[in-house]
């Protein structure tokens, strides 16, 4: 176990889409909240949560995150922590 500064965050789309969605699960679908989203997909349906998650996650990591952070727990991500400090030229509604 331990935590670790991620400089690719790319790098670690699927496996962060994969982590927020055991979240979603978990929650019965009440994190995140998907606001967005007129009809959110059932807290069972991953390829449901990709369709409506995947570019929101992807512009966050690309736009948005100054740095993140992950827990590691025998290799799979446990948690995360993001930092957003710069807004100056971010388009971030």
């Amino acid at each position: 176990m331990g935590i670790k500064r991620v400089t690719n965050l790319l790098k670690l789309k699927e496996e962060l889409l994969r982590f927020v969605f055991s979240v979603y699960r978990g929650t019965g679908g009440s994190y995140p909240a998907l606001e967005w989203v007129e009809q959110k997909p059932f807290p069972d349906d991953f390829e449901g949560f990709r369709r409506v998650y995947e570019q929101f996650l992807e512009f966050r990591l690309r736009e948005e995150f100054d740095e993140l952070y992950i827990l590691q727990e025998s290799g799979k991500i446990a948690g995360t922590v993001a930092l957003v400090y710069t807004f100056t030229g971010k388009n971030i509604p």
